[in-house]
């Protein structure tokens, strides 16, 4: 009797921990690395090409051109990527917004270094601001999804306060049970320590009595 509160409580919070914590927990993980960390590598991308063709237009090291190819080509693969696995029509939008600009400053770039013979007349500062453009609605797209974990991790919290309230309530009951239970023991004690006496004595005048009759 006893252990049944606490048993019914630990199992009322293992069923709470796998149901809402471990599935939020693992929803949380899934949406971190399936959002969250691409939207942060194509900034990085971004960033590295960039750098690859400042890099070979100040040294002309062929290596530094294909480094940019290559990243050139992720790009446009991560962009399609996130795109498809947009959620919102916020994200969407920011996601167009990004690509546009990288479109505009990859333009510049293949035109100056991959295709000199197309050299354009425009100002080096406008690609770099288009890729300061795009990073801005790269990060616009993170900070929302920042805002969403941590959503995910309120009802986290919540979820293990309740677990938390279920496993005291469990306890609670349990010294209530048990305080119940050594009441009635020593109410049954006392009990039958009365009729014991009770029993005792009658006994005695019985015995009193039968060797009354017997002298009489």
């Amino acid at each position: 009797m006893m252990a049944v509160p606490l048993v019914v409580s630990l199992f009322v919070v293992q069923t709470l921990v796998s149901n809402d914590v471990v599935d939020a927990y693992d929803e949380a993980a899934t949406r971190y690395e399936e959002r969250v960390l691409p939207v942060h590598r194509l900034s990085l991308e971004i960033w590295e090409g960039q750098a690859r063709a400042d890099e070979y237009l100040r040294t002309k090291d062929p290596t530094q051109l294909n480094a940019y190819r290559a990243c050139r080509q992720a790009i446009r693969v991560h962009f399609s990527n996130l795109s498809q696995s947009a959620q919102s029509a916020e994200e969407s939008a920011s996601l167009a917004v990004a690509r546009s600009e990288w479109n505009r400053a990859d333009d510049f770039v293949a035109a100056t270094l991959l295709e000199p013979g197309l050299r354009t007349s425009k100002d080096p500062e406008h690609a770099n601001a288009a890729i300061f453009a795009s990073i801005a609605a790269l990060r616009k797209i993170e900070a929302e999804l920042a805002l969403d974990m941590r959503a995910h991790h309120s009802s986290i919290d919540q979820a293990q306060q309740r677990s938390n309230v279920v496993i005291k309530l469990g306890a609670c009951l349990s010294m209530l049970v048990l305080c119940g239970a050594l009441l009635i023991v020593w109410r049954a004690r006392a009990t039958i320590s009365r009729v014991a006496r009770a029993i005792d004595r009658r006994q005695r005048r019985s015995h009193i009595s039968e060797r009354v009759r017997k002298i009489a």
